[in-house]
């Protein structure tokens, strides 16, 4: 399955679409990825303030995420996306957004803001 499904044919904002787009090519300017370009920046999730801010972490590990998506999923009468990795992460985005069914279009648009 691709990814591109979470970005075409989706009502969100192209501001978001454009996020998902960087996150999905790994380009998120995240902290891990400024320290290795050589700036400097503090290495703790500005969310949680515990563990290094990577991709990962910032959408699978860290404790904060889990709770807004848990919400956002029991909002959006959606099951919760339980990962232990990225790549599961992404599957599971991929199967809850494909198709053009009205949940489809509600998940697309709500969860990938």
């Amino acid at each position: 399955m691709t990814w591109k499904c979470l970005i075409f044919g989706n009502a969100a904002r192209p501001k978001a679409k454009f996020k998902v787009w960087l996150q999905m090519q790994n380009m998120l300017l995240t902290v891990d990825r400024l320290n290795k370009w050589g700036i400097q920046v503090e290495s703790k999730c500005s969310l949680c303030q515990r563990e290094e801010e990577t991709r990962d972490h910032l959408f699978v590990e860290c404790d904060y995420t889990k709770t807004v998506m848990q919400k956002l999923m029991h909002w959006t009468q959606n099951q919760n996306i339980i990962a232990a990795t990225w790549e599961q992460h992404v599957y599971e985005l991929i199967k809850r957004a494909k198709g053009k069914t009205k949940e489809a279009q509600l998940f697309k648009r709500y969860i990938l803001k």
